[in-house]
């Protein structure tokens, strides 16, 4: 019973079980591109960060800092931010013409 079912199953090497190869010149019809169906999540966001900037131009930091002994809000790490300076105060990224 076994030789009669290897006899009738289709060979491996045909070519209907075989991946289909393409040329480099030849295109792929069947790629499709894909398309973000949804915006960026991300909390980096280009629209969550236009989110996080006042009127005034402060900008708040992603997420709430933390306050140390004194009760002033600690710099979050990372770079800081491109013509501002951190206000401990009011735990906030201020332009630097506010702060002079």
């Amino acid at each position: 019973a076994t030789i009669a079912a290897t006899a009738n199953a289709a060979p491996l090497t045909s070519s209907s079980n075989m991946p289909r190869m393409l040329s480099p010149t030849t295109p792929d019809t069947n790629k499709q591109k894909y398309v973000h169906a949804h915006p960026s999540n991300s909390k980096y966001s280009a629209a969550r960060v236009r989110q996080r900037i006042s009127s005034d131009g402060t900008v708040k930091p992603v997420t709430l800092p933390n306050k140390n002994k004194e009760g002033l809000y600690l710099r979050p790490a990372g770079r800081t931010r491109k013509g501002m300076v951190w206000d401990a105060i009011r735990g906030m990224w201020v332009p630097q013409e506010y702060e002079e």
